[in-house]
């Protein structure tokens, strides 16, 4: 077995549907394996799966264990040499994974790469990005890569060959299976976002590369999988981000001086949306103000330090 595709869903069934459709559509020549782990959807996914997908292994999960924790039950029963770990709402395009498989098989040091995400229309999404720290938190993301293409790499700069790279978009990715064992895979403090980061760094830690495939293409309807509840989402990855940065990088000081300063932008951003968002009666910009503002009140509110799942767990859950 030489890939084994690992799906974790929750309550996506369409999406889901549509993600492994592609998966048959367009991977050939390669033996390969589906595990799909569910969160305990009430969708009816796993029945629908076992209908259109008989030869997919599905693993039932009695609640919702995350992403990463699922993952790594998945991983346990995976026969495969590589692992592809792949968003619900991902639509693989063609020889997105050969390109992927082949360009491991020749290259030894790699411990994980990424293709080129797409936009539904196919236009460039960004595949490629840093490690999280006071510039990328505190300054916008777009006028960094804008300014320092180099130092902050995005959809602006274009590859034509695979380029090594500090973390990537997790949509879609692609590691060894005995390198993800080696790592004990991901870390299960994070519930929701940035265990692809962390896993990211470990690697780079432990003298892997992670590399970025631009030849390969995955559509990626970016959002699509947690729209459902974007204020508690959004939540999430401040939360997620800050277990990141306090593992990695900061101390507890200095995440306090992050926060503060974090505050004082999402106020910034709350005025400025609202601002453009009456204007010029664009219901986008209202819903980012409402966003920002939900986000402050929470920071303003949340007087704990986040040490461990079980915090985020029980207030995901609630």
């Amino acid at each position: 077995m030489q890939i084994s595709i690992i799906i974790i869903n929750y309550n996506t069934q369409k999406l889901l549907i549509n993600c492994i459709d592609s998966i048959y559509n367009t991977l050939k020549n390669i033996d390969f394996e589906i595990i799909m782990c569910d969160n305990a959807s009430v969708d009816n996914s796993c029945k629908l799966v076992s209908k259109q997908f008989p030869a997919v292994k599905i693993i039932k999960n009695t609640s919702n264990l995350g992403f990463g924790k699922a993952c790594n039950k998945s991983a346990k029963l995976a026969k495969g040499k590589y692992l592809l770990i792949l968003n619900t709402d991902t639509i693989l395009q063609p020889y997105a994974i050969q390109n992927l498989y082949n360009f491991m098989e020749q290259n030894k040091s790699a411990g994980m790469c990424g293709p080129q995400l797409l936009n539904a229309d196919k236009s460039l999404q960004n595949s490629i990005d840093n490690f999280a720290s006071f510039s990328t938190i505190l300054l916008n993301k777009s006028l960094l890569r804008f300014l320092f293409p180099k130092r902050f790499p995005g959809k602006r700069v274009v590859y034509k060959s695979p380029v090594v790279v500090e973390s990537l978009v997790g949509a879609c990715m692609f590691i060894r299976k005995d390198v993800f064992n080696k790592l004990k895979g991901f870390d299960e403090d994070y519930f929701f976002f940035f265990e692809e980061t962390d896993l990211c760094l470990r690697l780079k830690k432990n003298k892997y590369n992670v590399y970025f495939i631009p030849d390969s293409y995955v559509i990626h309807l970016q959002g699509k999988s947690s729209e459902k509840d974007i204020y508690r989402i959004r939540w999430e990855y401040y939360k997620s981000r800050y277990i990141f940065l306090r593992k990695n990088f900061y101390n507890d000081f200095q995440i306090k001086i992050l926060k503060v300063l974090l505050c004082v932008r999402l106020l910034v951003n709350v005025f400025s949306c609202g601002i453009i968002g009456v204007i010029s009666d664009k219901e986008k910009y209202l819903l980012k103000s409402k966003v920002y503002w939900h986000i402050f009140t929470k920071h303003i509110n949340y007087n704990k330090e986040i040490k461990n799942i079980k915090e985020i767990e029980d207030e995901f859950k609630e």
